[in-house]
């Protein structure tokens, strides 16, 4: 469904993918809360630091934000001194995180507790409810971190309303919150949204898949990142490149499914 800036856009997880998701919005105009436990990017700070990373790790967008906020910085050199894990995090994701853009953008809690569909009234709806109300908006209920002056911050609720959600949560993540299972996401993909609109519709890895991890029967809750495990036929560097490249496709693909324009595209080539 098409949504118009500056609507309020939430993006559940604290992974890559979810600071590309929040980049590419925050260019577009939206405003954009990050909504995660625990630490950012956490499975790349306690990861091999001497693992390669694939190229689609890196976008162009992410790289003119960097350059942006420190003006001796050459987007084009960050692409080229970056090939680990561990200068990914320090010279890549860590001062993506850190610009402008995106520096006010996180909410840290202690947990992800609850999601519903309410009409503006405040009256919770079902997702079959959609097409009778005229504006549905998402309740995301959640637990502060506790702090040492308040021992039971992590006890009281907080609600975090939303036009659209947006689960970048990582599938290694024991804690995520199931948001598709809270709002009862049917397994069948919304109609309306043509192959054309979706580069990675030709993937080879688990085609369908793929499609119904972005796309639900909910209006405005997407699902972003590829589903690779269980694939045998190709080595595990492969499933890597495709896990980056599809997630990135992804960004890309939703954000004209969100504005309605099937030629928006931000990200430029990469050398």
């Amino acid at each position: 469904m098409a949504v118009d800036t500056p609507a309020h856009l939430v993006i559940a997880g604290f992974t890559p993918l979810a600071l590309e998701t929040a980049l590419y919005a925050r260019f577009l105009g939206y405003s954009v809360t990050l909504l995660g436990t625990g630490r950012l990017c956490s499975e790349v700070q306690d990861g091999p630091g001497a693992t390669k990373i694939q190229r689609h790790a890196l976008t162009s967008l992410g790289c003119q934000a960097i350059a942006a906020q420190d003006g001796n910085v050459d987007p084009d050199e960050i692409t080229q001194n970056i090939h680990t894990q561990a200068n990914w995090w320090k010279q890549y994701l860590e001062p993506l995180a850190a610009t402008d853009l995106l520096s006010d953008c996180f909410l840290s809690v202690d947990s992800i507790d609850s999601v519903q569909l309410v009409d503006q009234g405040g009256t919770a709806a079902t997702a079959t409810d959609a097409d009778e109300l005229c504006m549905l908006v998402f309740e995301i209920g959640y637990g502060l971190v506790p702090t040492a002056n308040e021992e039971e911050a992590g006890l009281k609720k907080q609600i975090l309303s939303a036009d659209v959600l947006i689960d970048v949560q990582s599938e290694n993540d024991l804690n995520a919150f199931d948001f598709s299972n809270a709002l009862g996401v049917d397994v069948q993909t919304p109609t309306g949204v043509t192959p054309l609109m979706l580069a990675w519709i030709d993937d080879p890895v688990n085609v369908e898949t793929q499609r119904q991890r972005l796309l639900t029967s909910v209006d405005d809750f997407y699902r972003l990142g590829p589903i690779s495990l269980g694939r045998k036929d190709v080595s595990q560097d492969e499933l890597d490149q495709d896990a980056s490249r599809i997630g990135i496709e992804q960004v890309r693909d939703l954000f004209k499914i969100i504005g309605n324009r099937d030629s928006l595209d931000l990200y430029q080539p990469m050398i």
